[in-house]
């Protein structure tokens, strides 16, 4: 049998045909670019695998920046464990974001939980969590404890720390039964 390949596809015509001369089967260009290799036995077969194995593994650490699999290995691992802490900490940036909206917009603490919730359901590619939590505020004034602010008049009175008037002098003014 490789005495028959060997007739056919000899490296030194350049592939020839089947004339096994040159002549009829082709130009001899095909054999030139890649010769057809023949093996005496299966261990040359296989000694030439691994040589192949050996370079394709060698060009593949190569093109990964490493000299051995172990290293590729905990490269990788060394990636995978930076790709969790960042994940965690942009979680953290997040929470740290969300509760910076929050006290700037002046969400009482018993309300956070579920303003978060109704703003986060709000967002989309267009709307921010700034502006889906002014939406929510805006629906459910209580959260912030300044439901009756804009309700009442500006003269005189007592008046929180923010400046608007309390409850008490608000109802009041409704209410003249209500003594401050």
């Amino acid at each position: 049998m490789n005495d028959f390949l060997r007739i056919f596809y000899s490296p030194n015509d350049g592939g020839g045909g089947a004339g096994g001369d040159g002549g009829e089967g082709g130009t001899g260009e095909e054999g030139a670019k890649e010769p057809f290799k023949t093996f005496e036995s299966e261990d040359d077969y296989n000694r030439e695998i691994r040589s192949q194995r050996s370079k394709a593994k060698k060009e593949v650490l190569d093109e990964l920046g490493v000299k051995s699999i172990d290293e590729a290995k905990t490269n990788l691992s060394k990636s995978a464990t930076l790709e969790t802490e960042l994940n965690e900490t942009k979680s953290k940036y997040q929470t740290l974001e969300q509760d910076y909206h929050l006290s700037k917009a002046g969400v009482k603490d018993e309300y956070k939980e579920e303003v978060i919730t109704l703003a986060k359901a709000k967002m989309n590619d267009e709307t921010t969590f700034d502006k889906a939590l002014e939406a929510v505020i805006q629906k459910m004034p209580f959260v912030t404890g300044k439901a009756f602010q804009g309700q009442v008049g500006g003269e005189g009175g007592r008046h929180d720390e923010d400046g608007t008037k309390t409850l008490t002098e608000q109802l009041s003014k409704k209410y003249p039964w209500i003594k401050g």
